[in-house]
C-alpha cells in the first residue's frame, strides 16, 4: 500500500504542474503559437539554462525527425515547435517578455495586435480577374442583344403571318418575307399535286375547303418561320456573334 501510495503521488506531482501551467495565444507566432515553451521542452518555469539546454537535447533527439520516419509532416512539425521552444527559452530577453506575458495576456495584445488574425488569399494575377470579368461582361452583352433578336424575329413572324401593310405596323423585310413564303407554299403544293397518285385503292374522304386552308395556313406559318430565323436583321436588333 505504501509503494501504491507513493506511486500516486508521484504521478499527482507530474500532472499537477501542466494543469496549472497558464496558458497563452499566440497567433502571430511569436513565442509558441498557443502553446506553452515550457510544457514543449518539459521543464519548470524557473529552470536554469542548463537544464533547459539538457532537456532540449533529449527531447529533440527523441523526436527528431530521421528517427521518425513513419510520420515524417507530423514529426518535422513537433521538431519545429521544440526548437522553437528552445529559440525563446535560451534568449533572455524573449523569455523575460514570455514569462510576462503569462502573467499578463492583455500585454500580447496591446503590443502585437488585434485578437484577430487576417489571413490573406494567396495574390491573384490581376491578368486572369480582368479576363474572367471581360468573359462575363461579354456574356452579358451577349445575352441581351440575343433576347432583342429574339424580340425582333418575333415580330416579323407575325407581321408577315398578317400579312400587315407598312401603314400598319409592318415593315419591307415581314413583307418580303411573306411573298416569299406564299411562293414556297406554291410550289410545294404544286408538287404534292403532281406526285398525288391517279387512282387509289382505297378511296380517302375528301378534305373540306376549311380544312385544306387551315393546312396551308399552318405550313405557311412554319415556312414564314423559317425564313424569319435564316434572315438578315440589321440595326440595334441585329443577331449577336461572337467576333
Amino acid at each position: 500500500t505504501k509503494m501504491n501510495s507513493k506511486k500516486l503521488l508521484c504521478l499527482i506531482s507530474l500532472f499537477i504542474p501542466c494543469l496549472s501551467a497558464p496558458r497563452i495565444k499566440d497567433p502571430h507566432g511569436i513565442f509558441c503559437g498557443n502553446e506553452n515553451c515550457y510544457e514543449i521542452l518539459s521543464v519548470p518555469r524557473e529552470a536554469s539554462l542548463s537544464e533547459i539546454k539538457k532537456s532540449y537535447r533529449s527531447i529533440s533527439l527523441e523526436n527528431h525527425p530521421d528517427k521518425n520516419l513513419k510520420d515524417e509532416k507530423a514529426s518535422k512539425e513537433k521538431f519545429s515547435k521544440i526548437s522553437k521552444a528552445y529559440t525563446v527559452l535560451t534568449n533572455s530577453t524573449k523569455r523575460e517578455e514570455f514569462d510576462f506575458i503569462l502573467d499578463h495576456p492583455d500585454a500580447y495584445w496591446i503590443k502585437y495586435g488585434t485578437h484577430v488574425v487576417h489571413k490573406y488569399a494567396p495574390k491573384t494575377d490581376i491578368k486572369l480577374v480582368i479576363l474572367g470579368l471581360l468573359v462575363v461582361f461579354s456574356g452579358m452583352v451577349y445575352g441581351l442583344q440575343y433576347s432583342k433578336y429574339l424580340k425582333a424575329v418575333d415580330f416579323i413572324e407575325k407581321a408577315a403571318e398578317a400579312n400587315l401593310p407598312l401603314t400598319k405596323g409592318g415593315t419591307d423585310l415581314s413583307k418580303s418575307i411573306r411573298e416569299e413564303a406564299q411562293t414556297i407554299l406554291a410550289q410545294r403544293l404544286a408538287e404534292q399535286q403532281a406526285n398525288k397518285p391517279r387512282e387509289s385503292s382505297k378511296k380517302l374522304p375528301k378534305k373540306t375547303k376549311k380544312e385544306k386552308l387551315d393546312e396551308e395556313k399552318k405550313e405557311l406559318k412554319t415556312i414564314i418561320h423559317e425564313l424569319a430565323v435564316k434572315a438578315e436583321i440589321k440595326g440595334s436588333h441585329r443577331k449577336p456573334t461572337y467576333e
